[in-house]
């Protein structure tokens, strides 16, 4: 996919008689994703579908400041997810939102699928500008962020492409494993030396091997600390850190990802420094302490439970155990 500041740069104002103008936003894509200018110039993104794909009509939509979000389904013309921003001058992050509409859903199986995946992105966006233009992530998102961040550094990046690698992190996405690398994945966690031993898990699918070849657990401790220390950072610090390390055609799809989990790099994270401790990793095998689906009874599910990292050491693994598995599967960079 070809990446513009400005995709919709060149398209016309449609006519009286055409209510949009587009440019396809993939030429090879799967879905039928288009940027989009209407008649009274908006920008817009459009998603043109089969008719009768089975969309359903009291779907849940968002209701997103500055934008609408249509469904046209009536069985009669093909049916349609339209985009429309209202603001000309909220272009930039009307063109963030929608790179994370296209990069978080052009991987369904249908156009069913797609549209789901769409919507729920568009519901993460609602929930995420509810804290207002000068909201940030917090200091326990900024922890979970450089969390993942780490493992993307240490075991994902050195072992596959850009474009692979970045397409194993899952986390951005709401996915229960926040990497999958085939049938491997990686759960991150992120916590401060002092505090009690113990990672918190946010649901029963967390920590579930099912079907997977193998599943890990990797901590690392990242404490607050003030600036000027020796190795100190800040979020900032550490996402363009990373970004050097990905090429070109990565880093599009790098910046859609923080969008996905709120972070700005217009936002001042001057005063929030961490610094990095230790790391730990562990193999999710029988015996583990954990709750999955198939231990909790009929009609309880979306638990979160503490398990405590001192119960965790005998599943504790070297990190090159792990990196060759990896290799393994991405056969080396």
């Amino acid at each position: 996919m070809n990446i513009e500041k400005n995709p919709w740069d060149g398209i016309p104002i449609p006519s009286v008689t055409t209510i949009y103008e587009t440019r396809r936003v993939d030429p090879e894509g799967i879905f039928f994703f288009f940027w989009a200018i209407t008649l009274e110039g908006q920008y817009s993104l459009i998603l043109n579908m089969k008719s009768n794909s089975g969309i359903p009509n009291a779907i849940d939509i968002p209701k997103l400041q500055g934008m609408d979000i249509i469904i046209i389904n009536d069985n009669v013309s093909d049916a349609a997810l339209i985009f429309k921003l209202h603001n000309p001058e909220h272009r930039d992050i009307f063109h963030d939102f929608c790179l994370d509409i296209i990069l978080n859903s052009s991987d369904s199986e249908n156009e069913l699928e797609v549209v789901a995946k769409a919507i729920k992105r568009a519901w993460i966006w609602h929930n995420l500008l509810r804290r207002g233009s000068n909201g940030k992530l917090t200091l326990e998102e900024q922890k979970g962020l450089i969390g993942e961040l780490i493992v993307l550094d240490k075991f994902i990046l050195p072992n596959f492409s850009s474009l692979e690698a970045l397409k194993c992190w899952q986390g951005p996405k709401g996915a229960p494993k926040d990497f999958e690398i085939g049938s491997i994945c990686i759960e991150s966690k992120a916590r401060r030396s002092a505090a009690n031993p113990f990672v918190t898990i946010n649901s029963e699918d967390q920590l579930n091997d099912e079907n997977l070849q193998a599943l890990y657990l990797h901590v690392a401790e990242v404490n607050p600390s003030p600036s000027g220390i020796d190795d100190s950072f800040t979020i900032h610090d550490r996402v363009e850190f990373i970004k050097t390390k990905i090429d070109n055609n990565g880093i599009s799809m790098y910046e859609g990802l923080l969008t996905s989990v709120g972070y700005k790099s217009t936002d001042d994270f001057s005063s929030d420094c961490w610094i990095e401790g230790d790391h730990k990793i562990y193999h999710i095998a029988n015996g583990f302490p954990r709750i999955t689906s198939d231990s909790l009874k009929s009609g309880v599910s979306r638990v979160q439970y503490s398990i405590s990292l001192t119960a965790c050491e005998k599943f504790k693994q070297d990190y090159n155990t792990i990196i060759a598995k990896l290799r393994e599967v991405g056969d080396g960079k």
